[in-house]
């Protein structure tokens, strides 16, 4: 792998991780000992590609980067907490 390749995977890694950890405690509110779901983790990666969960047997129809997913998540986190908050939910799926 050269540096550029390298310095590329690193910088998307850091990217999830933004995601990732803004998801876990902003949106949902979990705490340091809870996990995030593994459904919920293929989900976040789907909507990079633009398909329902991140998996090889879809298509991707688009490609985002996961710094434009976060700040996506930042511009409608109200919106979203708004949501989860007025409705019920039969499991972390839905």
């Amino acid at each position: 792998m050269d540096i550029d390749a390298k310095k590329e995977q690193e910088k998307e890694l850091k990217e999830w991780d933004s995601l990732y950890q803004y998801v876990k405690y902003d949106v949902l509110n979990y705490d340091d000992d809870m996990n995030v779901p593994k459904f919920m983790i293929l989900r976040l990666k789907g909507l990079r590609n633009g398909t329902f969960v991140a998996n090889k047997d879809q298509k991707a129809n688009k490609h985002y980067s996961f710094d434009v997913i976060l700040m996506t998540f930042k511009a409608c986190r109200q919106d979203i907490l708004k949501y989860t908050t007025q409705n019920t939910f039969k499991d972390e799926k839905a």
